[in-house]
């Protein structure tokens, strides 16, 4: 297992860290491909019973595996920390998708990707055929970027969808603009920055993600935390975070971890061969 990437973007999972009989590796997407994709993942899951142990994140996950045939389904954004019950030896490969962008990439919308049933029905939806089939083939992580980019490059070709549409709200810069702020007063300001009522920010924001700015600022702020926490030579200041306390209160509140668990965690993790 490599140790952790400094400049992996986020969103960050639990199983990147480093978990009993679980190991994870993350390839970057095509530059193309990076404004509707945050990364690909491999997951190898040991011999025996494993739990996979997740925390809230702000992305959409498309899974397929390597080991099922004709295996896919979509995991939705989650605002609460969640565990899978996990029987190996398997692998499986996902690709973790900017939520807000993932209904423009397919062509399709929101009540579609969340109908999903997991298997033929998403493969056939999602018109991923070929993608899954790949995947079918891959044999090692590094084969990641090389092999999975050429078919989203064509599968995001294929999208009946006008991509430069101008959306109503830059979500990137408003996700950025929430690991700072802090509580409903921190969500009225980033609202109120890019010219939306509360209401308006808060309906977008459902849209998108399948709950409101409050807890999406949560997750992030969480995130970009952990991301800290992995990362000795960054420092974050004036992070939303009110003291140390704070910070272990919310941290445990979504991940069930106190900061001195998820570094060790990240030790196991680098320390793996």
């Amino acid at each position: 297992m490599g140790s952790i990437d400094s400049q992996k973007p986020l969103p960050l999972q639990l199983y990147q860290l480093g978990t009993d009989n679980l190991t994870c590796h993350c390839a970057l997407p095509s530059q193309r491909l990076s404004t509707f994709i945050y990364y690909y993942w491999w997951l190898d899951v040991a011999d025996g019973e494993t739990l996979l142990e997740v925390i809230p994140d702000n992305a959409t996950d498309l899974v397929m595996s390597p080991s099922i045939d004709e295996f896919s389904v979509v995991y939705l954004p989650t605002s609460e920390k969640f565990s899978i019950q996990l029987t190996g030896p398997i692998s499986y490969v996902g690709v973790s998708f900017r939520t807000e962008q993932m209904p423009m990439f397919f062509g399709t919308d929101w009540s579609l990707i969340k109908s999903l049933v997991p298997g033929e029905h998403t493969t056939k939806s999602l018109a991923i055929q070929t993608l899954v089939s790949e995947v079918q083939n891959l044999q090692h992580y590094n084969e990641l970027a090389n092999n999975l980019d050429p078919l989203l490059i064509d599968r995001l070709v294929q999208s009946p969808n006008d991509l430069s549409t101008n959306k109503a709200l830059d979500i990137s810069n408003v996700l950025t603009a929430m690991q700072v702020s802090v509580g409903e007063a921190g969500v009225s300001a980033i609202a109120g920055h890019f010219g939306l009522s509360d209401r308006q920010f808060r309906r977008i924001m459902q849209s998108l993600f399948g709950f409101g700015p409050k807890k999406i600022q949560r997750i992030v702020r969480l995130q970009a935390l952990l991301r800290a926490l992995l990362n000795p030579d960054t420092l974050v200041t004036n992070d939303g975070f009110y003291d140390d306390a704070h910070r272990i209160k919310e941290i445990r509140s979504l991940t069930g971890l106190t900061p001195g668990q998820i570094r060790h965690m990240a030790e196991i993790y680098n320390s793996s061969s």
